[in-house]
């Protein structure tokens, strides 16, 4: 059994599934609270006869920062604005679709257009976060390639003069991919507290500023149009995100293509650089 959650333009904003979805690893964060039994993941579909009750928690999924990526707390996710949506049901190949309605606090003061423009912030926001996550993630794959060439090219019957280039070439390839790393991401931290300790890098500022847009964090969502401030600091993370990430694909175009222009030549297999991809800031 399938329910799902879609808006206005037939994208899907929340899935229950009466089997168990594969998904990212939860941060340590996510993890303490299961351990705790407060999992913020939605149960599983009942599949006993009956009628039987589901809870959508009027929330988009949070965008997922880069992989290695620690921070104190998790990315909050966003609720989604007053509209019109719909809940589609599917068995097999049957389906059903009902049309669902989410209004507006009536307690609060927030008009539409301030709904509007806190979920458009969120979703350039979003946007920023899943673009440097997907090149992080090319980063970590060119790196351990790189690394696993140097690794195995003694045993590859190469002249000295050769396997003193190519172990150079790899050497500085990693030491210009892990330079972009840690300005990505702060590499010092990987447990729940570290962050306490260690400075974030700009996937931490992006994070705190998603969350702060959000409604403040866990439990706290406040729904408004966000502060002059929140869209300033987000055109500064913006054009840091830019920088960084057109520094890495110098490294990619320049450094790695002419190392493997050196490992063709040697007869050795390229390193593939991952083909950026499309990212959509709430989906």
């Amino acid at each position: 059994y399938m329910l799902g959650i879609l808006d206005e333009f037939g994208d899907t904003v929340s899935t229950f599934s009466s089997e168990p979805q594969a998904g990212p690893p939860p941060n340590a964060f996510a993890a303490l609270l299961a351990m705790a039994g407060m999992s913020m993941g939605p149960s599983l579909l009942p599949k006993t006869v009956g009628v039987h009750r589901v809870a959508w928690n009027l929330q988009y999924p949070a965008p997922q920062l880069p992989a290695r990526t620690v921070i104190f707390g998790m990315v909050a996710p966003p609720s989604a604005p007053p509209g019109t949506y719909q809940v589609k049901l599917s068995v097999g190949e049957w389906s059903m679709t009902q049309d669902l309605e989410v209004r507006a606090d009536p307690r609060l003061t927030a008009t539409q257009a301030d709904y509007d423009a806190q979920f458009a912030l969120l979703g350039q926001i979003g946007t920023t976060i899943g673009r440097l996550a997907d090149r992080v993630d090319a980063l970590l794959s060119t790196r351990e390639q790189v690394n696993g060439v140097k690794g195995v090219v003694g045993d590859a019957g190469l002249d000295p003069a050769d396997l003193t280039a190519v172990t150079n070439a790899a050497d500085t390839i990693v030491t210009k991919l892990t330079a972009v790393q840690e300005e990505a991401q702060q590499t010092k931290s990987t447990s729940f507290y570290d962050p306490l300790d260690r400075p974030g890098r700009l996937a931490a500022h992006l994070a705190h500023l998603y969350g702060l847009v959000a409604g403040g964090g866990m439990g706290a969502a406040v729904n408004g149009r966000p502060t002059d401030a929140s869209y300033d600091r987000f055109q500064e993370l913006q054009a840091e995100t830019d920088d960084l990430l057109n520094r890495l694909q110098v490294v990619f175009d320049t450094d790695v293509a002419a190392f493997n222009e050196l490992l063709q030549r040697l007869n050795l297999a390229p390193v593939v650089v991952k083909q950026e991809r499309l990212v959509r800031g709430i989906s």
